[in-house]
Order: C-alpha cells, then sequence, then structure tokens
C-alpha cells in the first residue's frame, strides 16, 4: 500500500526588477490561452489567435485574433498600465470571437497587476475581479507537457491531481481528466469550500488491457478539509487510461467516489473501493 499526502503551500514568485520595468516583460510574444472572472477563466475560443507583444520603447500590439491593435504601456514593479489602444474595424466572423475580442480590449485598458512566472504571463484587471493568462508563444505549452513524476505511473498521476487541487490550479488539475464530464466552471466550483486534500491510496486492483489501451484501477480514500476546517472523507475507486497508439500518458478515465459516514474504518473503506468496478 501506497500514501501519499499532499500539503502544499503556495508562495508568490518574486517579480524581477530591471531597469526600466518594462524589459521583464519585452522580447516576447505573448499568446493568450484563457480569460475571465478570476477564478472561473475560459479558454480562449479555438481558433482564434489572440497575442500581446510589449516593445522596451513603451509600445505595446499584438492580434485581437480578428483585428490588429497597438498602444502604450507602462510597468512599476508589478503594476501595468495600458492607454491609447486602438484596433482595426474589421468583424469577426463568429459572434463569440467577437465577443472574446471587446472582453479582451476592455480587459487590457483596465490592467492594473501583472505576474510573472517562468513562460506564464497574468494580467489582473478590474480590481484583480478578472484576468488575462498568456503563456511565451515561443515555448511549449505547459499544459501540454507530462505531468510531474513518472506519467508512466498512474499512482504519479493520481498524485499530480491532487497536487494541483491544493495549489488551486484547477487548470492544470482538469487537464488530467481524459474527457470531463463537467465544464471546467463546475469543476472549479465544486472545490470552492475546499481548503486542502488528502489521499489514500492502495495498489491497483486491476492492470488490463483493451483495444489498445491499458487500465488500471486504484482504490482512494480522500479526506477533504473545508475552509471552516471540517473534514469530509470519501472513497472509492478510480480508473486510469494509458493509450497503446499514441505516447499521451496516464490520464483519469473514471471516478466511482462516495461520501463515507462518520466514523467509518479505513480498512472497510478500502476493501470497498475498487471492489465492484467491471
Amino acid at each position: 500500500m501506497r500514501f501519499f499526502v499532499i500539503l502544499l503551500v503556495l508562495c508568490a514568485a518574486p517579480l524581477a526588477q530591471a531597469q526600466p520595468d518594462q524589459r521583464v516583460l519585452t522580447g516576447t510574444e505573448w499568446r493568450l490561452v484563457s480569460l475571465g472572472p478570476t477564478g472561473a477563466e475560459q479558454d480562449v475560443i479555438p481558433g482564434t489567435n489572440v497575442t500581446l507583444r510589449l516593445g522596451e520603447d513603451g509600445r505595446a500590439g499584438g492580434s485581437t485574433g480578428c483585428n490588429s491593435y497597438g498602444g502604450s504601456y507602462q510597468v512599476r514593479g508589478d503594476t501595468i498600465s495600458f492607454s491609447r489602444i486602438v484596433a482595426t474595424r474589421r468583424a469577426c466572423l463568429d459572434q463569440n470571437a467577437n465577443e472574446q475580442e471587446h472582453r479582451f480590449l476592455a480587459a487590457l485598458e483596465s490592467a492594473s497587476r501583472f505576474r510573472l512566472t517562468s513562460n506564464r504571463l497574468t494580467i489582473l484587471s478590474d480590481r484583480a475581479r478578472s484576468v488575462l493568462n498568456f503563456v511565451n508563444n515561443s515555448a511549449p505549452d505547459p499544459d501540454d507537457r507530462p505531468p510531474r513524476g513518472d506519467r508512466n505511473d498512474p499512482f504519479e498521476i493520481l498524485a499530480s491531481y491532487y497536487e494541483a487541487i491544493n495549489a488551486k490550479d484547477f487548470r492544470r488539475a482538469y487537464r488530467l481528466w481524459e474527457s470531463p464530464e463537467t465544464s471546467y466552471e463546475r469543476f472549479v466550483a465544486g472545490f470552492a469550500d475546499t481548503d486542502r486534500v488528502r489521499v489514500l491510496v492502495e495498489p491497483p486492483n486491476r492492470s488490463e488491457g483493451a483495444a489498445g489501451s491499458v487500465y488500471a484501477e486504484i482504490t482512494a480514500i480522500v479526506v477533504a478539509t473545508t475552509r471552516a476546517g471540517t473534514d469530509r472523507v470519501f472513497a472509492g475507486c478510480y480508473t486510469l487510461r494509458k493509450s497503446n497508439v499514441r505516447e499521451s500518458g496516464w490520464r483519469i478515465y473514471r471516478a466511482d467516489i462516495s461520501t463515507m459516514p462518520p466514523g467509518a474504518r479505513i480498512s472497510r473503506m478500502l476493501s470497498q473501493g475498487c471492489r465492484n468496478s467491471q
């Protein structure tokens, strides 16, 4: 039996302090990957390429996905502001892309602060109520990289999943599902009252192949501590799948998890975990 206890503490990464301050953001084309209310961002519309490029001369520009735009910007420490933004007026063929363009430009005009971590840039707008998430357009997207640890070990994938939840990196956790049964917004809302999680797992009950895939079943007990400090216990079976056709690593295929009554014995919860899985 293997035991993972995952308790993470998030610390804000210090921002580089170059002179002038603009240089921490220049020399890179930033590609927008999501935008919207903080904590409930939506991915950019497929097929649209929204970019931002910041020059050392204080000029900003890029593409809205439908039009090109330009303007001025100023950085001081971790604050950022944009002004005199002007865009071309070609209408998008997709009405949703038009709306995305409007939201993007409005967020730039109300920008106040930014965070820079590795190849990611986050711009906070409207008093941090909305956010623009960018990645370095010339670097591999971190969301496309395999999870931490050994992606050929289903235990590591499950550990990565709960590690991401503890880190409040819900987009990363969401991407570890092969075919999520709910929207990203509903997924995030499900953890609104969760402060941290711990998980106890047993070795796979069964690992077998079928039609070009390998499946692993892992019995798990999850203890979710709420923001109020109370614990809720869940137990059941995670099924993970790995394709033998393409090099994609393990992903969470299905979860049969139920709430456990107070005082339930660990041995009983473990014995029932994957007992009825097909």
